[in-house]
């Protein structure tokens, strides 16, 4: 029966493990691109290269380069993200030692920053090793401080099997719904390429944006831009939105939209086009597909 208990909690703690170390990877190679993206060389590369010790930390908490959340954000990440690898060395470790779990874990970091530099796919900095290091350094700590109070190795890995699935939880959790979300998004994506469809032929409904308000959306109505006739569409929960931009040579960016967007794009009604594909006639007239877009640049 002991061995048993002993066995799931291995099990556990293995499952864990493998866990933390996805989450690293989508964390620190993976944050921006899939791999499929980067092996495909399917991605916009960039690369920096810092290695003066404490400048970058200098620019985020004394210069304030950037937003004291955002700073605070960053140096305490790096440290608390391998502070569980500190531990997690320490306890495979067979021996009562200190220096050899720091030195996987600067070897790690410093390895990843070669990777980031090479692939072209983040800012690689010594002070991001030196702070993984010391969150490193920070677990052995822990995991040195938890055996001198328990005063037994198996109560400590205990402890640590249990904080490990609590954590690992969590952490699929959230990549999880964030999963969700790019899927989610990915489908909006997919649904507002599809409205591309939508023209000044093909539309229901053609013209100026008025306002957004009560679920409903108003617009002028006229294939020149011009006032004319005020009509009012319903919106419901299956309606899709999209907001179509021009760029330079006529670039066209699309993108999906909340409903919310609409009330900011109210204020520049005038300037603002809107088609609409719809449902039912009327009174009874819903949105089934609505493309807000700014004129081409070669009209304005």
């Amino acid at each position: 029966m002991k061995r048993n208990h002993s066995r799931i909690f291995n099990m556990l703690l293995l499952l864990s493990v493998v866990v933390y170390i996805l989450f690293l990877l989508k964390l620190l190679l993976f944050k921006y691109y899939s791999p499929i993206d980067i092996l495909t060389s399917n991605y916009e590369t960039y690369r920096s290269f810092n290695l003066i010790p404490f400048a970058g930390i200098y620019d985020y908490l004394i210069k304030h380069v950037v937003s004291s959340s955002l700073a605070v954000t960053n140096v305490l990440g790096n440290i608390v993200i391998f502070i569980p690898m500190g531990v997690l060395l320490r306890l495979y470790s067979s021996k009562d030692e200190i220096l050899r779990p720091v030195a996987v874990v600067f070897v790690t970091s410093v390895t990843v920053e070669a990777i980031q530099y090479i692939l072209g796919i983040g800012a690689s900095d010594i002070d991001d090793v030196i702070l993984n290091t010391f969150g490193g350094f920070l677990g052995v700590l822990l995991y040195m401080l938890l055996l001198k109070i328990l005063r037994d190795r198996s109560r400590v890995k205990t402890i640590v099997t249990v904080a490990a699935v609590l954590c690992a939880a969590a952490v699929s959790f959230i990549i999880g719904r964030a999963w969700y979300y790019e899927m989610s998004r990915n489908k909006m994506y997919s649904d507002a390429y599809e409205t591309h469809s939508i023209d000044l032929d093909h539309a229901d409904l053609t013209g100026t944006l008025v306002k957004c308000a009560d679920d409903t959306i108003y617009l002028k109505e006229n294939q020149e831009y011009i006032s004319g006739k005020e009509i009012a569409v319903k919106i419901d929960k299956d309606t899709t939105f999209a907001l179509l931009q021009y760029g330079l040579n006529d670039d066209i960016m699309f993108y999906p939209c909340e409903y919310e967007l609409f009330d900011e794009l109210s204020d520049l009604s005038d300037y603002y086009l809107i088609w609409i594909n719809t449902t039912g006639n009327g009174a009874d007239t819903v949105a089934a597909r609505v493309v807000i877009s700014d004129p081409p640049l070669n009209e304005e």
